[in-house]
């Protein structure tokens, strides 16, 4: 897949990475800069022992790879006296975004005066602009919550942690200016999981309004509903694709191979693609893993169902991480979902749809479940024609 994407051509896909050689390398780069960058061997102005402070020094010297003057230097610059001032900094607070901006003839300057007046002139212009900050939408409060933590943070453990990022799905062939404005690529949910856990922990995470979808006419009954009627139970089989491995679940007696039909379908193409492997999701660890950031895989269920996955970090474990394996994957996307609201009262969002509704203008048609009795049943009774199926709103969808 790499030759499709041009990986190595693109500038937001690193290189392939094996999350366990990162972990390895990682950990061996932090054992050595402790005993360097510690509080406990820093050079400090309480120190009174000058042949202390040399030995210190040299340390820090000799794993930065500068002469012993140099590291003396850095040490008095970066002692807390250097960044005290005799008559103190007045506070700044003049707000950045309506700063006068001089009239000069720098080229920088013009752009950016001209981008100011379009925000100040255009509120749409300046949200979109914001929300393409790397951070936009983190949950900040799941995030640094450690309530539930019950190790102590003091105990870091050897691991990795992975950001990644899902995407709301798609089950057709995009269009071209659909694909061109990407629309269609926008982040539904976004974790962070731990390099020891297994896929299947991941994909037991994903929200998706298809698992719960109901294939079957129930306009006559729909009290007859029952829990194993909906597709998550009917249709389980599913993968996750990284790197060059398709990740099957297998964990369910109906589970069959989805990935079978794409490694055909890729032998009979030319080399451009493939040769892929197969291995069991609940298995394999994340630590297993090899893949690149910024690249897109794939989440697949439901036949067709498909979620485009990118890996955006991997970073080691720290203490201010929450230390509770049973707290990940971790949730940190804040979601802004519209929800579709009933056609009757235009209140209550909508729990059941009907179609060919003859007494109806508009087909199909939401109705919450108030609407739904009272317009399309009397004393129980059905009234005209038409197909019914429950209806289950992405908002009340939970990762």
């Amino acid at each position: 897949m790499d030759r499709v994407f041009r990986s190595e051509e693109q500038p937001f896909i690193s290189e392939v990475i094996a999350v366990d050689e990162f972990l390895a390398s990682a950990m061996h780069a932090r054992t050595r800069t402790q005993p360097a960058c510690s509080s406990s061997t820093a050079p400090s102005a309480e120190v009174d022992d000058d042949e202390d402070v040399d030995e210190r020094v040299q340390q820090f010297a000799a794993f930065a790879g500068v002469s012993d003057e140099v590291g003396h230097e850095l040490a008095a610059l970066c002692l807390p006296e250097s960044l005290k001032c005799n008559d103190g900094i007045e506070a700044d607070d003049r707000d950045p975004f309506v700063t006068q901006i001089p009239d000069v003839p720098l080229v920088t300057l013009q752009i950016r005066k001209q981008e100011v007046q379009k925000r100040a002139q255009n509120p749409t212009y300046k949200a979109v602009g914001m929300r393409t900050l790397k951070y936009d939408r983190v949950d900040y409060k799941a995030l640094n919550d450690n309530r539930n933590t019950v190790i102590p943070k003091a105990y870091t453990p050897p691991d990795v942690i992975l950001t990644i990022t899902v995407m709301k799905p798609y089950n057709r062939p995009l269009d071209h200016h659909e694909v061109r404005l990407g629309r269609l690529l926008k982040a539904d949910a976004r974790f962070l999981v731990r390099g020891q856990q297994e896929l299947s922990v991941l994909r037991d995470r994903i929200p998706c309004a298809s698992d719960y979808a109901l294939h079957k006419d129930v306009s006559e009954n729909p009290q007859s509903i029952h829990p194993t009627d909906f597709s998550r139970d009917l249709h389980p089989s599913n993968f996750l694709f990284f790197h060059d491995t398709f990740y099957v679940d297998s964990r369910k007696e109906k589970s069959t191979d989805l990935s079978e039909g794409v490694r055909e379908w890729a032998r009979r193409r030319s080399k451009e693609i493939g040769p892929f492997r197969v291995a069991d999701m609940a298995r394999t660890r994340f630590s297993d893993l090899r893949l690149r950031m910024g690249q897109p895989y794939l989440y697949l269920h439901q036949g067709s169902c498909e979620h485009l996955i990118v890996v955006s970090d991997i970073r080691l474990m720290d203490v201010e991480d929450n230390q509770d394996v049973s707290a990940y994957p971790l949730s940190i996307l804040q979601k802004y979902k519209k929800r579709t609201a009933c056609y009757g009262c235009k209140m209550y969002t909508a729990k059941w749809v009907t179609y060919g509704n003859e007494r109806l203008p508009c087909d199909p048609t939401f109705f919450c479940e108030e609407c739904f009795r009272s317009f399309n049943y009397a004393s129980g009774e059905k009234i005209g024609s038409f197909k019914a199926v429950p209806f289950f709103d992405r908002t009340a969808l939970s990762t």
